[in-house]
């Protein structure tokens, strides 16, 4: 394989999963934290094989600030940068630099905390060459994983949308034939009622749902005051609508393919460009429902 800048700036901006449950976040940040106090038991570098007061305490205040970094970065952040954290828009690129900057800001506080804790036995070093320290241990392993991981869950996402892809074209000859649906508001005052083959894809908006559907040669949209929850129940009795995500319904008879890569998996339909994504949970009920 030749390696190019091309080539790297378009592997950066590959789609990549960011960690998206708190529990995972923070489990992460606590087994994060454990290692290097694990790591600095066992080896007891940069001179802390020579404490001999607190050793334990010592080195556990190392595994503690890891882990309030990492919770802090992973909360916090993502809350107040929306925009930057969008789970649909995370790349390998996002993916690297976050990691970067905790390796930095734990290095940094390590660091103060080594000027605080120290007695004379640890070894001294500049911020700078703390820093340093850090990143050259940190950098290489984490681009191996990171490129292995994306690897990994692009084959998992890729097999898994050819199958949902199969089995939806095996499907489609069992699908309802071109009935008329009604699908009425909350409140009653406005409702979309049409051939349910004219039906794209359905849509969450707040507390609305938007509905796209073929109209001569274009793709017209009504919006009606429903939940998800209620649209399901007004069309369980179709097996043409089918729900993909917790904001998606999509029309089984107008998926012309599904694709998918290291992030997740998604459904492109015929007559628009949008790609209506397949969230993990609604994936194990589609492959199970597909492959019957």
């Amino acid at each position: 394989m030749i390696f190019s800048f091309t080539n790297i700036f378009l592997w950066l901006k590959k789609p990549f999963p960011f960690i998206e449950t708190n529990k995972s976040r923070f489990l992460i940040s606590i087994l994060f934290g454990l290692f290097v106090f694990l790591f600095l038991i066992s080896f007891q570098p940069f001179g802390i094989k020579d404490i001999d007061k607190n050793k334990h305490l010592i080195i556990l205040g190392y595994g503690v600030i890891t882990s309030v970094i990492m919770l802090v970065n992973f909360f916090v952040f993502p809350f107040f940068l929306k925009a930057t954290f969008n789970l649909g828009n995370w790349n390998i690129l996002k993916e690297f630099l976050f990691i970067l900057w905790n390796i930095v800001i734990i290095s940094f506080c390590n660091w103060k905390y080594n000027l605080i804790a120290n007695d004379g036995t640890l070894l001294q070093h500049s911020l700078f060459s703390f820093v340093a320290i850090t990143i050259s241990v940190g950098i290489f392993p984490t681009i191996f994983l990171i490129f292995f991981t994306e690897r990994n869950l692009y084959k998992k996402n890729n097999d898994k949308a050819k199958i949902l892809t199969s089995g939806i074209e095996a499907y489609k000859k069992q699908v309802s034939k071109n009935n008329i649906v009604t699908i009425n508001s909350d409140t009653q005052k406005d409702s979309f009622s049409g051939e349910i083959s004219s039906i794209l894809y359905v849509a969450s908006e707040g507390n609305y749902s938007q509905v796209f559907y073929k109209v001569n040669n274009s793709v017209g949209k009504k919006l009606i005051r429903i939940s998800m929850k209620n649209i399901e129940e007004q069309i369980e009795q179709f097996n043409t609508l089918v729900r993909c995500h917790r904001s998606y319904f999509v029309n089984i008879r107008n998926v012309k393919n599904v694709m998918g890569n290291a992030r997740s998996s998604y459904i492109i339909l015929n007559d628009v460009d949008f790609q209506v994504p397949v969230s993990r949970n609604f994936s194990r009920e589609l492959l199970l429902k597909f492959s019957e």
